[in-house]
């Protein structure tokens, strides 16, 4: 979280960090699939993208390491690296 000095104030802003994973993730199925395990986590911003060829998921969170997402992707039965 970052401040920055306006003219008249300051205002907050967000910065998340993004990480990036090749994944076994194929079908909208597998993505329900995996909305149910990352509902458990504080993990709360993220997408597949079905049409890359590696199946890239994409997790925007500021407080979760790379070793989090790949514990929670691994137990839901997706290979990621």
């Amino acid at each position: 979280m970052y401040w920055i000095e306006t003219i008249f104030s300051y205002q907050k802003i967000e910065v998340m960090n993004t990480l990036e994973f090749r994944t076994t993730i194929c079908s909208e199925c597998c993505i329900k699939n995996l909305a149910n395990y990352f509902s458990n986590t504080k993990i709360k911003y993220w997408n597949v993208n079905l049409h890359h060829p590696l199946k890239v998921l994409t997790v925007e969170q500021d407080d979760i390491t790379a070793e989090e997402v790949i514990a929670v992707v691994t137990k839901a039965g997706y290979e990621i690296e």
